[in-house]
């Protein structure tokens, strides 16, 4: 069609094609301006109906005076006049002639690409998505003012301008689509589905529930379409997919979309919030006016840029702190029970309750590292029900089912907290001593004053506090009393990662030879008997920073960081089966925090993330 005219349009180069026809760029020869030219289907004017809707919708779309809407300066039809004019649809199936009338629809060119382009990419950094979003939800509360709906929003009608703005697209043509024959995306395509009372239009992935059960669409309609686009924004994936259309409406009418943070683990806690309301499936539980919706993004937006928006546990438990001013997050991801989720691979059965999971997040103060922090930097108490870190030279306790988090009196320069076994006290190392401190309020207590630096601490059953330092492995009573020590002579080797076995009877370590000239650096597990001294088990290798965990199996790493599990026999301490990986390319981080609960599990996985996100996950 290039070279063309349609009145007093020359037609350009094709910029794309879609369900709703080809798009040109042409010039108004009137103006002398350049603008899109949307050439609709010719089975459309079969359809005097339906031609006499999409002029009304044309005309109404046209009359939206939003910066954040593609403008419309044109609607009409014409007969291509040229040289080079294409056979049209009714021609080339030999209904037609060289006199059929096109008709059109005339917009503003824009510059830049469609949402669904820039999503290819992956997801959008939660400050671009949100100012994205801010001016998507305004164009559709102009609209929504005037009385229309579109019915059609999802990335595709969506524009992003090379300046980084959003233009909506197609205003009122949602209702019009219809599509027949196969598509190269099912759930990214106009579909009209049948039903009893009709037919129902709009885009499987984006549909809100009542119109895909042909129910009354209103306003409302958008609002839920508009939550599926943030997701999509924020996650990098669709809110609602499946590998049919039928399976995509099914997933919209009878299920939830996968939290945030597990895509992520920058997401604010408002944010859940608001996508909630969004995507509720009862049209009485969503945004009842778009500009409420559009309300709350701003002051989400504001929060984040003054550094007052907490991030988003995936089961809505934030954890906040008193008396500190929080600019930073340091995304600690803390999965309690994760090593019974992970054991269930070998030993649960049909019928068996998923264990349930926590994630959440902690605010770490500017400038935070928990890297360099000798020790580990947050321990999780083993019925499950506390966290305590580390953070701005203080330890902090938080109930799990608590908003707040409170600093342990006098624990200035704390590092490497561990609960006791019946998780009323937590002990530390601080200024070349360790403490313990009960969890409900009161003072700490000294236990032992020691120049040594404590890489690691742990708790065990035998009311004994072990402890890491400078490659050899010590306990003390909990009580108080002189540091012994437990494992470390050999001089070529370090000793780290102690965890006492439940029933006392047993120390779990790692234990690193260092390189030599003629030797490489091997890590082994080692269960060490507490009853008698002597006697040992060398259990894995390469394997470092093994957990114990009640299914029976031992967790630990190898030397490619895949997390593993094997079947281990606590009265032996032996190997009794093969290891099967649960997670795959996690590294271990000493200084990051634990993974653990009412399992007993004590370690950091870190999943690298950074092809999603540039924010560390753990998991």
């Amino acid at each position: 069609m290039e070279g063309t005219h349609l009145g007093p349009y020359e037609i350009g180069r094709k910029l794309g094609e879609g369900g709703m026809g080809a798009v040109y760029d042409a010039t108004d020869t009137r103006l002398g301006r350049k603008v899109a030219i949307k050439v609709l289907p010719s089975e459309f004017a079969a359809d005097p109906e339906r031609l006499a809707r999409f002029a009304q919708e044309a005309r109404a779309a046209a009359a939206l005076n939003h910066p954040h809407i593609a403008v419309v300066h044109d609607v009409g039809e014409a007969t291509a006049v040229g040289p080079q004019r294409e056979r049209t649809n009714a021609e080339e199936a030999g209904g037609g002639d060289a006199d059929t009338r096109v008709h059109y629809m005339v917009q503003e060119l824009l510059d830049g690409c469609s949402l669904k382009e820039r999503l290819e990419s992956g997801s959008m950094p939660i400050e671009e998505a949100l100012t994205l979003a801010i001016e998507i939800g305004e164009a559709l509360a102009s609209a929504h003012a005037a009385g229309i709906v579109h019915r059609d929003l999802k990335p595709d009608n969506i524009f992003v301008t090379s300046e980084g703005h959003a233009k909506i697209l197609d205003f009122g043509l949602a209702k019009l689509v219809e599509f027949g024959g196969a598509a190269p995306d099912v759930s990214m395509s106009p579909t009209v589905v049948g039903t009893m009372a009709g037919q129902i239009m709009g885009t499987a992935g984006y549909m809100a529930p009542e119109q895909i059960e042909a129910g009354e669409v209103d306003h409302r309609a958008d609002v839920f379409a508009f939550g599926c686009v943030l997701y999509e924004m924020v996650a990098g994936q669709r809110a609602f997919a499946g590998e049919t259309v039928l399976d995509t409406l099914h997933a919209i009418i009878r299920q939830e979309p996968r939290s945030l943070t597990d895509w992520r683990a920058d997401v604010p806690l408002d944010l859940e919030r608001i996508l909630k309301k969004c995507l509720a499936k009862p049209v009485a539980k969503r945004y009842q006016a778009t500009a409420d919706l559009v309300v709350d993004l701003r002051q989400l937006r504001d929060d984040l840029a003054a550094g007052h928006a907490p991030a988003a546990a995936s089961q809505g438990a934030i954890p906040t702190t008193r008396g500190l001013s929080w600019a930073a997050v340091v995304p600690l991801m803390l999965l309690v029970g994760l090593a019974a989720a992970a054991a269930g691979m070998y030993a649960g059965g049909a019928g068996e309750e998923e264990p349930e999971v926590t994630r959440l997040q902690i605010l770490m103060p500017d400038g935070f590292d928990p890297s360099s922090s000798r020790g580990r930097s947050v321990a999780i108490s083993p019925d499950g029900r506390r966290i305590a870190y580390t953070a701005g030279g203080l330890l902090w306790l938080r109930a799990l089912g608590e908003l707040e988090a409170f600093p342990i009196e006098g624990s200035s320069g704390a590092e490497s907290p561990a609960f006791s076994p019946d998780s009323r006290q937590v002990a530390y190392y601080a200024n070349d001593a360790l403490h313990r401190a009960p969890v409900d309020g009161g003072a700490p207590v000294s236990i032992l004053r020691t120049p040594r630096s404590a890489e690691a601490v742990r708790w065990g059953d035998d009311n004994m506090i072990y402890i890491a330092s400078w490659g050899q492995l010590f306990r003390v009573d909990a009580s108080g009393g002189e540091l012994t020590l437990v494992a470390g002579t050999e001089e070529e080797v370090v000793h780290a990662s102690p965890q006492p076995l439940p029933g006392a009877r047993w120390l779990l370590y790692t234990a690193r030879r260092q390189p030599t000239a003629s030797t490489i650096r091997a890590d082994l597990l080692i269960a060490r008997s507490l009853v008698d001294p002597g006697e040992h088990r060398e259990l894995i290798t390469p394997a470092r920073n093994g957990f114990y965990v009640p299914s029976g199996h031992l967790l630990y790493f190898d030397d490619r960081d895949v997390l593993l599990a094997v079947p281990f026999d606590l009265e032996t301490a032996t190997i009794t089966g093969e290891a099967a990986a649960v997670l795959t390319d996690a590294a271990f981080r000493t200084g990051i925090g634990v993974v653990g609960g009412h399992a007993g599990v004590r370690t950091s996985a870190r999943r690298r993330c950074a092809r999603r996100s540039p924010h560390t996950c753990l998991g």
